[in-house]
């Protein structure tokens, strides 16, 4: 099992899903909801941060064949990511 290429892709999912917040936070911004406005850009700012951290320190794993167990992992971790990476925002402005 490589670990290592799970979370090059891991943290490329990570730097996508903030890319993909900008559209919500920027709505915030249309709208004038400042609570929201703030949850997202922390949010966008922290997975920008964490996302590419961890891609440059696994730039240099080349993509390649990734066995089923790599595989398997890859998708759980990849749905935990993505549910807390979309969670973040509702924690940061105290909506949960």
């Amino acid at each position: 099992m490589n670990i290592r290429q799970v979370l090059r892709v891991i943290s490329i999912l990570i730097l996508l899903l903030a890319g993909f917040m900008v559209i919500p936070a920027f709505l915030s911004l249309i709208y004038d909801e400042t609570d929201a406005q703030i949850a997202f850009f922390a949010s966008i700012s922290l997975m920008i941060l964490v996302g590419g951290i961890m891609h440059f320190y696994f730039r240099k794993d080349r993509p390649g064949v990734l066995s089923t167990r790599s595989s398997f992992l890859l998708v759980a971790l990849s749905w935990i990511v993505a549910s807390f990476c979309g969670a973040l925002p509702f924690f940061i402005s105290g909506a949960i």
